[in-house]
């Protein structure tokens, strides 16, 4: 809190504005609710959500029995104009009468000031337009000191999330529409911090102190910092992404680059044919109830358009479905080619295993395929049925 004050007065001076001492006589208020918000800025990660509605976020911050304050930081990339943007708007509102002292951007953000901000944070927050964020790490170190993580299911806190432990923002689904998924997900913030954050942080005993808070920090450590940290995500970036393509360029640049070649050809010739490609017909050897451990053979039938059937991959998606139609993917099951007919259409069927019994969901799912492909998704080609 100390080095944030200082710097805070810092920028102050810098912008020629007058340090007023805010509203317990000093910039920042040490007995107040203090959320953090400090990475990186660009744009998915929706720096300015907060102030969708500016009048409930005033009321928010100025209770004077429960105050709460926001201290953002972060750096753009110099070539990121919209996302410069956005650290100008949050300075902006932070400059307004409402905002003042309750609300505060800290400049210069480096290694040092983010050390501050994941160590003194009551409560760290996270925004990204879900599925975007990748990993989340700011997040993981406030865990690892004490603060309670409030965030979007995405990233590591999509599974790392328990109830009781921190919050999560909005649901566990993407609206189609941005403007309405941003309202929504605003709201819920809002009413987080009203409804759970601020009771429970005011909460306090004879001695002062919020005990279950306190209890809350402690399961929180106990719970995420062995398990979700940089040394597990550099590890796995690394087993799972970074050695997989370095084996990968070094097979395609053997004899000239011949491979890469040859894959760059294929490429083009499955994207040029790839609007062709129909799953014409899906069937399978039940109904939508089964018991656990009995399994579903499901046939589909798809022509490959001008492509060859060893072009494509064919998978079952399956896993607990809703009476709406709503599927939770629970496993993944290659089909096998069965049969091409002379009118050009294939047949892939296999069977798969339900985790769980009841009612069960699937659904067809068709990516290109190629033997030095190591990654399936790369080409951006898919076709769902």
């Amino acid at each position: 809190m100390l080095r944030a004050r200082a710097q805070h007065a810092e920028d102050l001076v810098r912008r020629g504005q007058a340090i007023t001492g805010g509203r317990a006589g000093q910039p920042l208020d040490s007995r107040a609710l203090t959320i953090g918000f400090a990475r990186r800025f660009a744009g998915y990660k929706r720096a300015t959500l907060l102030f969708r509605d500016p009048e409930r976020l005033a009321a928010i911050l100025n209770n004077p029995e429960r105050p709460v304050q926001f201290v953002f930081s972060g750096k753009a990339h110099p070539r990121d104009e919209p996302a410069k943007a956005l650290i100008r708007d949050v300075l902006q509102f932070s400059r307004r009468p409402e905002f003042r002292d309750r609300l505060i951007l800290l400049e210069r953000y480096d290694i040092d000031l983010a050390r501050t901000l994941v160590q003194g944070a009551d409560v760290w927050l996270n925004t990204p337009l879900r599925p975007l964020e990748a990993s989340g790490t700011s997040g993981m170190k406030s865990v690892a000191n004490g603060g309670l993580h409030m965030s979007v299911l995405d990233g590591w806190w999509w599974e790392a999330y328990r109830p009781g432990l921190g919050w999560a923002i909005g649901r566990d689904r993407l609206d189609d529409d941005p403007e309405a998924q941003d309202t929504f997900d605003a709201e819920s913030v809002y009413d987080l911090i009203e409804n759970e954050l601020v009771p429970a942080f005011y909460e306090r005993d004879v001695d002062g102190l919020p005990r279950a808070w306190i209890e809350r920090m402690k399961a929180s450590i106990a719970a995420f910092a062995p398990v979700f940290n940089t040394s597990r995500m550099v590890a796995e970036y690394a087993g799972t992404a970074y050695a997989h393509a370095a084996s990968s360029w070094g097979r395609l640049r053997e004899s000239g680059l011949a491979a890469a070649r040859d894959q760059a050809a294929w490429l083009a010739r499955v994207s040029a044919g790839w609007g062709e490609v129909k799953v014409c017909d899906v069937d399978d050897d039940g109904g939508d109830t089964r018991l656990a451990g009995t399994g579903i053979t499901v046939t589909a039938q798809v022509h490959p358009g001008p492509l060859a059937p060893e072009d494509l991959r064919v998978d079952v998606v399956f896993g607990p479905a809703t009476p709406g139609g709503d599927l939770t993917i629970a496993g993944i099951q290659e089909l096998a080619l069965r049969e091409r007919r002379d009118d050009g259409v294939c047949r892939f069927s296999g069977t798969f295993l339900p985790e769980e019994g009841g009612r069960v969901g699937y659904a067809i799912r068709v990516l290109p395929r190629h033997a030095a492909l190591h990654d399936m998704f790369g080409p951006g080609l898919v076709l769902w049925a």
